[in-house]
């Protein structure tokens, strides 16, 4: 079994923002992102998500505020979640 992996803004799809003091810990967590939107995925500060999948059609968009926590989380959608 592998370790979790911690995504940093550096290592995410470029089309995802993460907030500052925020953290995405999991891994696969892209495998059924299929967004083509420019701010596809947005995620406010100090926000923690443990093992969210993120199932995001080509015209879909996600918006997580400041200040959230998400264990073991799906995000399916096809146009908008907030």
């Amino acid at each position: 079994m592998s370790a979790d992996k911690h995504w940093l803004q550096e290592d995410l799809p470029p089309n995802v923002t993460l907030g500052s003091e925020s953290l995405i810990v999991g891994n696969k967590i892209f495998k059924r992102f299929h967004s083509e939107l420019p701010d596809a995925i947005t995620i406010g500060n100090a926000s923690t998500l443990h093992q969210p999948h993120f199932a995001l059609g080509a015209q879909a968009h996600l918006s997580i505020g400041d200040h959230c926590f998400l264990d073991s989380t799906i995000l399916l959608g096809e146009q908008h979640i907030q």
